[in-house]
């Protein structure tokens, strides 16, 4: 409804990193989309848990990349590392 009043739309999220670019990849779809609120930046491993090795957000803006799916491949043995005790691996 708000797309048809031509409402800025604003996103919430409170995901992780690559939650946060799938909502970042259907956002840019939306013509009238604003903001993506996301507030779980502070974790240092962040650029090391994908492969290409790099910040996603920059100066507040998600960078977005044109690669197949959402732009980045997940390093497991980091994302390992990483994992909350107790849980198991996904496979």
């Amino acid at each position: 409804m708000r797309g048809a009043e031509r409402v800025p739309q604003d996103r919430e999220h409170g995901g992780a990193l690559f939650d946060a670019l799938r909502a970042a990849h259907v956002c840019a779809t939306v013509p009238n989309f604003l903001v993506l609120e996301f507030h779980w930046t502070e974790r240092d491993w962040w650029s090391t848990v994908i492969k290409e090795k790099r910040d996603i957000i920059k100066d507040g803006f998600i960078e977005m990349s044109d690669a197949p799916g959402i732009g980045v491949e997940l390093d497991e043995e980091v994302a390992k590392a990483h994992q909350f005790p107790g849980t198991t691996w996904f496979q």
